[in-house]
């Protein structure tokens, strides 16, 4: 079998609108990933984390400072920054759709920086709504 870091982030983009999802395929894969290539699994969800999340942190918080609700002010900017982070990463990568891929410019032969691969979740693929409660499973544990 073909266990290159290629083969592995293709197969796992096929199962996102593959008819017949395996699991134990898929775990198979993530554990691949974690074993031979010592990745951290990621999920960005840009499903959650969009333009019109941001809109409404935005507004929020300017009603938190109108009522000088500061913790209520704080937890609207930090959903306000991570929607920013979100959408500049989407920009930046260039994607549009759900999709697996390793960290971008991460040099794979140095062990001592953790390395990522990410499951960026948009909600628009055949299986998004099972794999992204696998790989929230896999993250947790």
């Amino acid at each position: 079998m073909n266990n290159t870091l290629e083969f592995v982030t293709v197969k796992l983009n096929k199962m996102l609108e593959i008819e017949q999802f395996d699991n134990e395929m898929f775990e198979f894969y993530i554990a691949l990933l974690k074993e031979k290539y010592n990745f951290e699994i990621q999920l960005i969800d840009f499903e959650f984390y969009n333009e019109e999340k941001l809109r409404k942190a935005q507004t929020e918080k300017r009603k938190g400072m109108e009522l000088h609700d500061f913790e209520y002010t704080a937890n609207c900017r930090e959903l306000e920054k991570m929607c920013l982070k979100c959408l500049e990463t989407k920009s930046e990568w260039k994607i549009e759709k759900s999709v697996f891929l390793p960290e971008p410019g991460r040099n794979l032969l140095n062990s001592l920086i953790p390395v990522y691969f990410y499951y960026c979740h948009f909600g628009n693929a055949k299986n998004d709504g099972l794999v992204k409660k696998l790989i929230e499973n896999e993250v947790n544990h």
